[in-house]
């Protein structure tokens, strides 16, 4: 018998080492443009004053290797044979792992938003960087309720009474 023809979970060891030399290449090649992004936005960092070459260096540092790592198993998963509860829950994984590092990526971008503001303000109006402050932990929060309700949204949870709740509440 041939190993390789071996079936486990239906599928043959062939099609478990295609996905796994994918995830492989996916992985290898994610990290390194995340590497390349890195050493090129530190270039321009140098050359540039306006900030924005700070922020996305930022975004890229805030970039968690897991979310890498789903992005390779989900295409690696791609070239196996899966029922269909199973292929809806890597999909749901995938999903819920964009979604929190969508999280992270505009929560760092609130932050550069409101560090550049505050530095503006503290030279005019100091007191108004406590409230700017203020109004962007608000903006914070109400970033991590919206990623929270899309991810049980994502899971099937019924959100319409938890939003509702929120509007009368809030």
């Amino acid at each position: 018998m041939d190993i390789i023809s071996t079936e486990f979970l239906n599928n043959t060891a062939q099609s478990w080492l295609v996905a796994l030399m994918m995830a492989g290449v996916a992985l290898a090649v994610l990290y390194g443009f995340k590497r390349f992004a890195a050493s090129w936005l530190s270039t321009l960092v140098k050359r540039t004053e306006s900030g924005w070459g700070d922020a996305f260096a930022d975004l890229l540092t805030r970039t968690h290797s897991l979310f890498l790592f789903i992005i390779a198993f989900f295409i690696g998963s791609l070239f196996l044979t899966m029922p269909e509860t199973l292929r809806r829950s890597v999909f749901s994984v995938m999903t819920i792992s964009l979604l929190v590092q969508g999280g992270l990526w505009l929560n760092g971008l609130i932050l550069f938003l409101l560090q550049r503001d505050a530095q503006r303000r503290r030279e005019k109006d100091p007191a108004s960087v406590m409230t700017v402050n203020a109004m962007g932990f608000v903006g914070r929060f109400v970033l991590w309720i919206v990623v929270l309700l899309l991810v049980l949204e994502n899971l099937e949870v019924d959100v319409t009474a938890l939003i509702a709740g929120l509007g009368v509440g809030g």
